[in-house]
């Protein structure tokens, strides 16, 4: 299971299973591609236990082989990046918690010189590389998020850059969303809510595009001659790969509005989906 909260130095975002919001911040940008591609995860620093953690370092290097996340990055790369954007693995479990964060998004410093810092849980590793992929993909686009708070000088004057920046309309997006879903009375915070209506389609294709390293061939020959799913309530029905990748993207986002207006016996598909894959995956496929 997967969840997303946030905690703050400055501001921060936690992921945990169900997507619920123990956040406090907000923030994005928009997608500024710089030149050289290839190139670009040399701008990102790698802390000392994420370059030491060997199987995570392999996720890490198949999605930058395959240019996953570069577009959600944008801010953090080329020569006058917003902030800088560093990526670390800690113990995050919370005793007070019932379900663990899968990792934080923080940001820290000042508006001149921020620093955001993604952090995987290495209490919650031990499961499949695709999972831990999304992950990564997940508080990425929170990391860019913070990047437009960084951008605008800190929330409390986004208001008037976009009055000054009319032409920048995703900001003025950003803002409607931190108004619509204030951590008072949102569960799942304005940036779940954004990432459900914005990112859900980006992030399929990227679970789409990574599986064909991620996923082992062992569990593809399985779902080649037993193709089906079986729900903890329900009748069984037969495996579909686009459902299954649709099904990873909601994790982390199933306290949000759109997760919501599913039918249950949607909400119960897409949880077999991934409670099954976890569970039948090869342990070579999985971290640990």
């Amino acid at each position: 299971m997967e969840e997303d909260c946030y905690e703050y130095s400055y501001y921060s975002h936690t992921e945990s299973p169900d997507g619920s919001n123990c956040d406090t911040g907000d923030g994005e940008v928009p997608i500024l591609l710089p030149p050289g591609a290839d190139d670009w995860e040399q701008d990102i620093c790698e802390s000392e236990s994420f370059i030491g953690n060997d199987c995570v370092q392999g996720i890490w290097e198949i999605m930058k082989q395959n240019n996953v996340a570069f577009n959600n990055l944008g801010s953090f790369l080329g020569e006058r990046p917003i902030a800088e954007l560093c990526l670390d693995i800690q113990n995050l479990n919370d005793p007070t918690r019932d379900v663990q964060a899968n990792g934080n998004t923080a940001l820290s410093g000042s508006t001149i010189k921020a620093k955001v810092t993604i952090t995987l849980n290495s209490q919650s590793l031990n499961r499949s590389k695709l999972g831990i992929a999304r992950t990564i993909l997940h508080e990425t686009v929170h990391a860019e998020l913070y990047a437009m708070i960084v951008e605008a000088n800190g929330k409390d004057a986004l208001e008037a850059y976009i009055a000054q920046n009319p032409q920048k309309e995703r900001f003025q997006l950003i803002w409607e969303y931190i108004n619509e879903f204030p951590p008072t009375t949102s569960a799942a915070g304005w940036q779940h809510e954004f990432m459900a209506d914005y990112y859900l389609t980006s992030m399929v294709e990227s679970m789409r595009e990574l599986s064909s390293d991620l996923v082992s061939d062992s569990y593809k020959n399985y779902i080649a001659v037993d193709s089906i799913v079986y729900p903890l309530n329900g009748d069984a029905f037969p495996w579909n790969w686009n459902d299954f990748y649709i099904a990873l993207s909601w994790v982390g986002l199933k306290k949000t509005t759109e997760w919501d207006k599913l039918s249950d016996d949607l909400k119960s598909k897409y949880d077999a989906y991934t409670r099954q894959y976890e569970e039948l995956e090869v342990l070579s496929a999985k971290c640990s």
